[in-house]
Formats: C-alpha cells, sequence, structure tokens
C-alpha cells in the first residue's frame, strides 16, 4: 500500500524534518528536499513515484491492477480491439502462479487520455516487469497494450 501510494504525507515531512535535523543538515536543505520529495527506485524497475498521477486515475488503475491479481479480469477491462491481451495476460502470469503483490512505478508518460505505467508483479518465485498502455473509454481506463519484461526469480 505504502508503494503505491507514495505521496508524502504531513506525517512523513514532519518525521523528515525531526531526522533532517537529528543529522545536523541545514534549514535550506531540509526545505528543499521537503519541496521536492527523494523517491526510492527499484533495480531493473525504476522509481516509484507515482505523484504526478491524479487520484482518481491511480483508482482505477489500482482496480485494475487488482483485478489482474484477483484473477479477475474480463475482455470489457480491456479496448474492444485489444481483447486478445487478455490471453497473452493470462498465459504470461500462468507460467509464475499466483500474484502475491505489485508495485506501480513512476508514468513512462501520460495524459487525460492515456498513461503509459509500469507494473512489477511479485510472485513466490520472484517478479516480473511489465508495461501497461492503458486507454480512456467512456470515462474509464481499459488496457489497451501490455508489454511483458524480465522475470526475475528470488535468489
Amino acid at each position: 500500500e505504502e508503494l503505491i501510494r507514495n505521496t508524502p504525507s504531513k506525517s512523513s515531512a514532519s518525521k523528515s524534518k525531526i531526522f533532517f535535523s537529528s543529522v545536523g543538515l541545514s534549514a535550506s536543505l531540509n526545505k528543499q528536499i521537503e519541496k521536492n520529495p527523494i523517491y526510492p527506485e527499484l533495480e531493473n524497475f525504476g522509481s516509484l513515484n507515482t505523484s504526478t498521477i491524479d487520484s482518481s486515475t491511480k483508482v482505477e488503475i489500482t482496480k485494475l491492477i487488482n483485478k489482474i491479481k484477483e484473477e479477475n479480469i474480463t475482455k470489457t477491462d480491456f479496448l474492444p480491439d485489444f481483447s486478445h491481451e487478455k490471453i497473452l495476460l493470462n498465459y504470461e502470469l500462468s507460467k509464475h502462479g499466483k500474484i502475491l503483490s505489485y508495485i506501480l512505478g513512476k508514468p513512462i508518460s501520460q495524459t487525460e487520455t492515456n498513461i503509459l505505467i509500469p507494473v512489477r508483479f511479485i510472485f513466490q518465485d520472484g517478479k516480473l516487469n511489465t508495461i501497461f498502455e492503458l486507454q480512456k473509454q467512456e470515462d474509464l481506463f481499459k488496457i489497451k497494450r501490455i508489454t511483458f519484461g524480465e522475470f526475475f526469480g528470488n535468489e
């Protein structure tokens, strides 16, 4: 949940202020960091900064990815001409068993009607990086295309 919703809260800003003052960082540096929060990055995945996604879009994306995680995705979650992507999705995910969790990454590109966003699926035996291309249709984001990246087994 925290990785998906990584917008800084007031409490985290307060905690960072206490931390920075306790390690002796200057007030100006502390203010700079509060204005421009630092987001973690995952190796072979990228930044976890999803703060540029508006809240309603983030809710829609989360609902779609949760449907995939719970194996409840249907053809209606895809654009009409791209419903074959459901077959590819099921095939790729079936290689790794049940999805335990997922992580949303920083969008690669986004407009009001399109978003290209990385999603990492976590399985018992490793993780699979994907990129979802979503397009708004009838006020809802639908899956247009999914690009499957490398699978990284647990070490």
